[in-house]
């Protein structure tokens, strides 16, 4: 098979190995930021379910507008890491589009 295609086949071969670690180390990251988004939902939702279980202590106290903020604050912390995890997604996408074309170019 090496007769018939030629030193470009192993270079293809080897670019293609090359290209495993790198996306290890990137799905690795997105993992890890998956982790955190996770922990950051649960903490908004477990707010949302603690001012809904005490619904009339909130509006007796007029609490509403401390847990929206509080909510907001949790909120937007896990907008930014998913938007950190699809950045990261987006590499791994390009990853596995680029490599075969690397390879056999």
């Amino acid at each position: 098979l090496m007769a018939i295609v030629g030193p470009s086949m192993a270079v293809g071969i080897c670019l293609l190995l090359l290209f495993v670690p790198v996306v290890q180390v990137v799905s690795n990251k997105m993992v890890e930021i998956r982790k955190r988004r996770v922990k950051m939902t649960d903490l908004r939702v477990e707010i949302v379910n603690a001012m809904l279980q005490g619904i009339k202590v909130t509006k007796l106290n007029n609490f509403e507008e401390r847990y929206t903020q509080r909510i907001m604050l949790v909120r937007n912390e896990e907008l930014n890491l998913l938007r950190k995890e699809l950045y990261v997604w987006s590499m791994v996408m390009a990853i596995q589009f680029i490599s075969p074309v690397a390879a056999s170019a």
